[in-house]
């Protein structure tokens, strides 16, 4: 790494609404200021999640006013960092910055940290999809979150510019031993009694799976299996396909939790943050994701859980696979459904202290050798420093 490189990132800040891609975002631009690297930023971050796709006046004079910021920084820089867009007014933004990057025969590096890119790609008319492909093959370098997320730039005839860096954790967990945490989250279960402590922490929208997880419960509920408590965790925020309806589903999702019949087993905690969003994580047994979201890549909540031993209940979708081992560090669902995770709920749920302890511990593991932040920013330094 050089004192001498100059980079100019452009990407979304941490906002009102929490999002992996910023949280990574953010990652990146500590890394370097610790480091004393000369880097200057181009905020992306948009007020709400639910305007995200959808063009405005509003929308689009932010737009103009980013690749303003971006154009006038880009003869300073010596490289460019671009978190791309997933989204026809997203793809307009990063076009010129792209664009008169490459003109001044500036490296740029295209960082897709999450999914939906081949999706985008395959739903625009063929023209479209010529100027798609022609932009981002002026990249030197695309950064995708895995292996299986390779195929998201398909149409990029140069394979060899794809390169993978795994998603980390923001914080250190290097506190948390194994043999003590995983003791701690077996124990009181099996002696002391405890009902299981289930996990959803993420933005709630139904493709991320929260309805179907409740559902799923109040299935569990008639079958008069009832030592369990959901702890349910995040904002109501709907795509751009589904505009206005966020306040209706938290409206309805908390009269649902509310009956009397099913208030003790269901809590509704909203945003948390720091201390109190690491104590549900360490304080929980299972950690729920059954996401079929379509701009998913590899979410930083299963990392989470995962850096505390806690198991995980998601879906073969996307990324998810290349974090979660299926019956190792946890269980992949083949399909969302409500019997899918009532299967995959008394699977966890009916292990033994040392069955689960096992893969308690291989969650650990897990962690440590591939999601940690240090591990993830020594693959984002070499390639930034690289190209």
């Amino acid at each position: 790494m050089s004192k001498k490189d100059r980079i100019l990132l452009v990407g979304p800040r941490v906002g009102k609404t929490i999002a992996g891609v910023a949280i990574a975002f953010e990652m990146l631009i500590e890394c370097l200021s610790s480091r004393n690297q000369e880097f200057r930023v181009v905020d992306l971050t948009q007020s709400t999640m639910s305007s995200a796709g959808r063009m405005g006046l509003r929308r689009a004079a932010f737009i103009l006013l980013r690749v303003f910021q971006s154009w006038c920084r880009i003869p300073w820089a010596s490289k460019v960092y671009l978190v791309v867009a997933t989204s026809t007014p997203g793809f307009l933004r990063d076009f010129p910055v792209i664009l008169v990057a490459w003109l001044f025969r500036k490296p740029v590096v295209l960082h897709l940290n999450g999914g939906g890119y081949k999706s985008f790609y395959e739903t625009r008319p063929k023209l479209f999809q010529r100027i798609i492909k022609w932009t981002v093959s002026r990249a030197t370098c695309i950064i995708v979150l895995g292996e299986l997320l390779r195929d998201q730039f398909f149409f990029v005839d140069d394979k060899s510019k794809i390169k993978l860096v795994p998603n980390g954790l923001p914080e250190s967990r290097g506190d948390i031993a194994p043999s003590a945490k995983t003791t701690a989250k077996v124990t009181p279960i099996k002696e002391q009694g405890e009902k299981w402590r289930i996990l959803y922490m993420s933005n709630l929208m139904e493709t991320k799976g929260y309805h179907q997880l409740l559902i799923a419960c109040k299935a569990l509920i008639a079958k008069q299996q009832t030592n369990f408590v959901v702890d349910f965790c995040g904002d109501f925020v709907t795509a751009a396909v589904e505009p206005g309806r966020a306040k209706d589903l938290q409206q309805d999702f908390l009269a649902e939790i509310s009956r009397p019949e099913y208030s003790p087993y269901f809590n509704y905690h909203g945003t948390v943050k720091g201390d109190e969003k690491q104590g549900f994580f360490e304080r929980s047994h299972v950690f729920m994701l059954p996401t079929v979201y379509p701009w998913e890549g590899q979410p930083i909540s299963i990392i989470e859980a995962m850096a505390c031993g806690t198991p995980v209940i998601s879906t073969r979708h996307a990324g998810v696979p290349e974090q979660v081992d299926h019956e190792q560090t946890g269980l992949l669902l083949e399909e969302l459904s409500e019997a899918a995770l009532v299967q995959a709920l008394e699977r966890i749920m009916s292990m033994s202290n040392a069955q689960y302890r096992s893969m308690s511990e291989a969650a650990i593991r897990k962690f440590e050798t591939q999601f940690s932040k240090d591990k993830h920013l020594s693959n984002m330094m070499t390639l930034l420093f690289s190209t």
